[in-house]
């Protein structure tokens, strides 16, 4: 059995292991906050959010699923409205971010680089 597979099984059908596991991401969540740059902050809230809907693909564009306003963005990722818009708008001139009217959409590549401890389990 893959230890992913594993992993889910057990998570589903043990409470205690559960709790582990969301302890263990709001450590990791608190740990980002305090050691992360604003725009990594925002790169890995995005990552998250779309890994937690499972739109997070390989590559190409995909659409943020929820709308967020900058003010929103900036007190889920402890940082300000302004530094939020000066964020996306670099992201912006970079190619790596496209607005449709109020649809946000990202780039994959945005997300390279980012660590996650789920890209290093072995299969």
């Amino acid at each position: 059995m893959r230890k992913s597979v594993f992993l889910s099984y057990h998570i589903r059908d043990n409470q205690e292991i559960a709790e582990i596991v969301l302890n263990e991401s709001i450590l990791e969540g608190m740990i980002a906050n305090a050691t992360l740059s604003h725009e990594d902050r925002l790169r890995t809230f995005y990552k998250a959010m779309l890994f937690s809907s499972g739109m997070l693909k390989q590559e190409g564009w995909v659409n943020i699923p929820i709308k967020l306003t900058s003010e929103e963005l900036g007190m889920i990722i402890n940082s300000s409205r302004v530094t939020v818009s000066r964020i996306q708008n670099k992201w912006i001139k970079a190619g790596l971010c496209s607005k449709e009217g109020s649809r946000l959409r990202l780039d994959q590549h945005l997300f390279h680089g980012i660590y996650d401890w789920r890209d290093c389990r072995s299969e």
